[in-house]
């Protein structure tokens, strides 16, 4: 009687043992695959992420802040300032009964809607008087009482 107590206990644990395995197995399968998917996810967002970087990298190319030897012609200036100062005086101009003066050789009306600085001189500008948008080149210096001064080189209309 005992015999057969033992026998069935060891085929017992015999399946218990069997079942882990197949679990354990089983699970094993389920979490590399997941690891290998999230490998091929980090993967795929790093080669994005150093994608993101040249992209940034090329767009801010003609920038203030992508070119070191505009940035050193305003010493005492950062580039945030700089533009800070440029687009308050912007903004002073816009206010303007007739528009922007800076704009007054174009048009009537025209006001300027958003500015990039592309070196220690030179910037482009989006602008606007409802009906009619078009870019500019503008050139700027910044005297040592930081005042801005504006000169417009060329534009272009957009149909």
């Amino acid at each position: 009687m005992t015999r057969k107590i033992f026998q069935y206990l060891f085929l017992f644990s015999l399946l218990i043992a069997l079942f882990f395995y197949v679990n354990g197995r089983n699970q094993s399968t389920f979490f590399n695959d997941q690891v290998d998917r999230l490998m091929k996810k980090t993967e795929k967002l790093t080669d994005s992420i150093s994608q993101l970087n040249i992209d940034h990298h090329n767009t801010t190319y003609f920038s203030l802040d992508g070119n070191h030897d505009a940035k050193a012609f305003y010493k005492d200036l950062s580039p945030t300032t700089i533009e800070q100062l440029i687009e308050d005086q912007m903004l002073l101009l816009n206010d303007a009964s007739k528009g922007n003066p800076i704009l007054s050789s174009i048009g009537r009306d025209y006001i300027i809607n958003k500015i990039q600085l592309v070196n220690h001189h030179w910037l482009l500008a989006d602008f606007t008087n409802g009906k009619r948008w078009g870019d500019v080149l503008v050139f700027y210096e910044i005297d040592s009482k930081n005042r801005v001064s504006l000169r417009l080189i060329d534009h272009v209309f957009y149909p």
